[in-house]
């Protein structure tokens, strides 16, 4: 479990130093692309459209430096707060054919956004994978409206079933009610 923990601990630095690139007028468009790839390496190709509001930036955000220190203030970094390992996951047909795993890791996280509701709030998971030598994400969800859901409409993508779980490490409790009460279940 440990080794997945630094693989979501270098997802999340990575995904923050991308945001805080995204806003930096100073830099050139090829040193972002560097900083997009370095992020991008660590999703499996079926997450590419969540990635994609990344891959060039809004420079026009960059003709007002205060709606860009504004955006800077509204990022975060993430928190784990817990890892379950599960065995035998049930994908979906069209993700079981790109990906063939007997185990996952799903990585409950806050959102990377300041927002109204508490910073200790779940907000999405990261399920990751080993694929050949590397771990990706492969799938993920948003918690929203206090339930989860998939921000994939298509279902032949999504885990249709975790599988049998194995292992939780519980690394923070979260503070918001229905947060805390996900977080308990398992």
């Amino acid at each position: 479990m440990e080794e997945i923990i630094n693989v979501i601990e270098k997802i999340i630095l990575k995904e923050y130093e991308l945001l805080m690139a995204y806003l930096n007028p100073d830099l050139l468009d090829e040193e972002y692309e560097q900083i997009y790839n370095d992020y991008k390496e660590y999703f499996h190709f079926s997450l590419d459209s969540y990635l994609h509001m990344y891959s060039v930036r809004d420079k026009d955000l960059f003709s007002n430096p205060e709606d860009i220190e504004m955006y800077k203030n509204s990022y975060q970094k993430r928190i784990v707060f817990q890892i379950a390992k599960y065995l035998n996951p049930n994908l979906g047909k069209e993700l079981a054919t790109h990906i063939d795993v007997k185990e996952i890791y799903v990585c409950y996280l806050n959102s990377n956004q300041v927002s109204g509701r508490p910073t200790l709030s779940f907000n999405d998971t990261y399920t990751i994978a080993k694929l050949g030598n590397d771990f990706k994400v492969i799938y993920r969800e948003l918690f929203m409206l206090e339930k989860w859901e998939r921000p994939h409409g298509y279902e032949p993508s999504w885990i249709i079933d975790y599988g049998k779980l194995e292992e939780v490490n519980k690394i923070i409790s979260p503070q918001e009610d229905q947060s805390l009460i996900d977080y308990n279940k398992i």
